[in-house]
Order: C-alpha cells, then sequence, then structure tokens
C-alpha cells in the first residue's frame, strides 16, 4: 500500500491511565506523551471514547496557509462546574465519553449525554459554555483542527443572550 509505514515501539507502551486530565493520542491510537508508536496498527488500539451522532458531523476542513494543528484531548469537567464561555479559533469534534454535557449556545441549551458525538464550530460567532449538572465527571474526548501557534480556545465574558 503506498505511503503506509509500520513502525514498532522498541518497548511496550503502558495502558491509559484513566484518572490522567489529558491524554494524547499518537498516529496509532496508543495513549503516551512521546516516544515510539506502532503506526498502521489501529486495530489493536484501544478505543478510547466511541460515540454516534444522530446526523452528519458538518465538518469542513479549510486549506491554511501555515498548515492545521491536529490535537486529541480528554477534557474532564467536575459535577456543579462549567468550561466557561468560549469560542475555538478552529473546529472540534467532540464524543462524550462519560457523563451529560449541558451545552449552552446561541441556538440554545442541549444536553449532550454519554455516548454522543458533535462538531463544535469555529470562530466568535460560536461562543459556548458547557456545564456539567450530574452528579458523575463529565469526560470529554475532543479532535481540535486549529491554526498553528494558536490557543485552543478563547474566554469571553457571557453574551448580552445568556443573561436574561
Amino acid at each position: 500500500m503506498p505511503g503506509y509505514r509500520s513502525i514498532a515501539p522498541e518497548a511496550p507502551q503502558a495502558a491509559p491511565d484513566p484518572a490522567a486530565p489529558c491524554a494524547l493520542l499518537t498516529a496509532a491510537g496508543s495513549v503516551g506523551t512521546g516516544g515510539a508508536a506502532a503506526v498502521g496498527v489501529i486495530d489493536a488500539a484501544p478505543v478510547l471514547a466511541a460515540g454516534f451522532s444522530a446526523g452528519p458531523l458538518d465538518l469542513t476542513a479549510v486549506g491554511r496557509p501555515g498548515g492545521t494543528s491536529l490535537s486529541l484531548r480528554r477534557v474532564d469537567i467536575a459535577p456543579g462546574q462549567s468550561t466557561g464561555w468560549h469560542y475555538h479559533p478552529g473546529p472540534m469534534v467532540v464524543i462524550v465519553g462519560s457523563g451529560t454535557l449541558t451545552l449552552t449556545s446561541a441556538e440554545g441549551t442541549v444536553e449532550r449525554p454519554t455516548g454522543s458525538a458533535f462538531v463544535e464550530a469555529a470562530g466568535p460567532g460560536h461562543v459556548h459554555n458547557g456545564h456539567n449538572t450530574g452528579s458523575e465527571t463529565v469526560s470529554l474526548f475532543t479532535l481540535s483542527f486549529m491554526p498553528p501557534g494558536v490557543p485552543m480556545s478563547f474566554p469571553v465574558p457571557a453574551p448580552d443572550w445568556a443573561l436574561g
């Protein structure tokens, strides 16, 4: 297969720590903070999160002159806490790994239960806040498509429509 190569790790990697605040996914799907990964052995890699979208996920890849930085993160929100009002400079695919996220945006408030998947649109016109109103930690797995060197999110004051 053209362009396909396999690189075996020098030593086995440890299983992911589910209590870790952020887990990074390497090219093979194995969790670690660096080092070699078995590229091309995706079926053998653990599934960290799986989700389902009832409709299409609208994600448009836009070529950027400086390229696109891809990051996979785990974000945990404790019961009673929120992300704070913010927006992202690039789109993000989100899978809810556990708990129920209550997401508020200009379009309204929706609940995203465990196993749901959705896209957070990019730009200051897509301000939102995620709340954990439940009794268990909400774990989100996010795949972001950001301009290089730009923060993952920008905090903003609560919009006027959210204050009333």
